[in-house]
């Protein structure tokens, strides 16, 4: 009988296939974009290069970059008049934004970036004197706010962001910034007319409790108020991988079934071996 239930330890080997049938487990993924490790990088509009951030290589124009599963892409934009911001029954959501037809009013800016992290440089930011203003800051001046579009191939949570103050009064002295920030809560894969927007808040007040979101599948963070302008440092999202099966029919299942069952007849031989023997 002793022997019996060694035989039975030896074929419990084959228990281990079993669990390749069964679905691995999916836990939960965050990840910190780091924007203030690309050096110095100047995009025009729709211009692309590559650039390394977090060692992913990344094409940029937008800049694109793959990390652990999740697609972010960074777009500059600006919005003429301002981020156009309206309240309804109390919530807070965007006016009209549009990028077509004659009524558009969100045009597509430079990305980019510095040690302080990404910016955005428009050509629509007006004169000072007889210079054409071209910051390359997240800032709402001449009547325009900056803002960096974030889209994502899966929906995410905006867990928190960073930030770089460059903001200077005339005097000298530096005044706060403030900034916006949006998410997609149309589910229309992008910022639009009717999305949700948060109201303005100062740089130095931004916390973990100031993005409380939903997963969303796109984000906007930009400028508000005149005198603003920063850099966006670092973003951290938190999402679910997305797993991806291939339907391969019956194979797995009988394969793992007939290295069981044939174990187990092996065991029921061994008992009729010895009493012929």
């Amino acid at each position: 009988m002793r022997a019996v239930w060694r035989q039975i330890g030896k074929a419990m080997t084959v228990l281990p296939v079993l669990a390749l049938l069964l679905p691995a487990s999916v836990r939960a993924a965050t990840i910190t974009l780091d924007l203030s490790t690309l050096g110095t990088t100047a995009l025009a509009a729709g211009q692309s290069t590559s650039v390394t951030l977090g060692g992913s290589t990344v094409t940029a124009g937008g800049v694109t970059t793959t990390t652990s599963g999740l697609t972010v892409t960074l777009t500059g934009m600006t919005a003429a008049g301002g981020i156009p911001a309206r309240t309804s029954r109390g919530t807070r959501t965007i006016g009209t934004f549009t990028t077509a037809g004659a009524g558009q009013n969100i045009y597509a800016a430079g990305l980019t970036f510095a040690s302080g992290g990404a910016g955005v440089q428009n050509s629509r930011e007006g004169l000072i004197g007889r210079v054409l203003r071209d910051s390359t800051s997240i800032d709402a001046t001449g009547g325009n706010s900056d803002f960096i579009a974030i889209t994502l191939s899966q929906a995410a949570v905006l867990n928190s962001a960073t930030f770089t103050e460059l903001s200077y009064t005339t005097s000298g002295r530096q005044s706060l910034s403030s900034m916006v920030w949006s998410y997609d809560s149309n589910a229309s894969g992008a910022i639009n007319t009717g999305d949700v927007i948060s109201q303005a808040t100062r740089l130095n007040a931004v916390s973990a409790s100031t993005f409380n979101n939903p997963a969303s599948d796109a984000f906007l963070i930009g400028a508000s108020g005149n005198n603003s302008s920063f850099l966006l440092k670092s973003l951290t999202l938190s999402y679910t991988p997305v797993i991806t099966t291939t339907n391969v029919g019956a194979v797995p299942l009988p394969a793992g079934a007939l290295l069981m069952l044939g174990a187990l007849g092996w065991l029921g031989l061994i008992p009729r071996r010895r009493r012929r023997a």
